[in-house]
């Protein structure tokens, strides 16, 4: 470093410092060699399942269209049998527990959503929510639904 960068002002310092690490990024980013499109074997046959530390449920439901209103599920599985063969022949089917909605409501001594959505007969009524596949359709070499 030169005399005039050690003795410049706090912010000229900083702008100096911004400026490096930006041309510095975009060289390394022009510098990074390109990867080479491979195709990629498919995952093995087999039985597949949800982490629960790593998955939730996510929903939203409009609120007087204003805006959406967003809650999850924290507590459900989800399991795949996987056939790489003949990926239309595999099955999905997932469990969530309604008891773990968390609509993170900014009030809950006022009015406690989570209970209500989870256990009121008009809502959840505490009743496992579960989904298994009929149908496996292949969309395109490496999707599906």
């Amino acid at each position: 470093m030169n005399t005039s960068t050690i003795d410049a002002p706090d912010s000229a310092r900083r702008t100096m410092l911004m400026k490096y690490l930006h041309l510095l990024a975009l060289s390394a980013l022009f510098a990074a060699p390109a990867f080479p499109q491979s195709k990629l074997s498919p995952a093995p046959s087999g039985t597949y399942v949800s982490d629960p530390a790593h998955s939730s449920v996510t929903w939203k439901v409009s609120h007087f269209g204003l805006s959406n209103y967003t809650a999850r599920f924290t507590k459900m599985s989800v399991e795949l049998l996987w056939d790489s063969e003949d990926p239309a022949a595999s099955k999905v089917s997932a469990s969530i527990d309604p008891t773990s909605v968390r609509t993170d409501f900014p009030f809950p001594d006022v009015e406690d959503f989570d209970k209500k959505i989870a256990g009121d007969v008009n809502f959840l009524a505490a009743q496992p929510i579960s989904f298994v596949s009929t149908d496996v359709k292949v969309t395109t070499e490496n999707q599906g639904r």
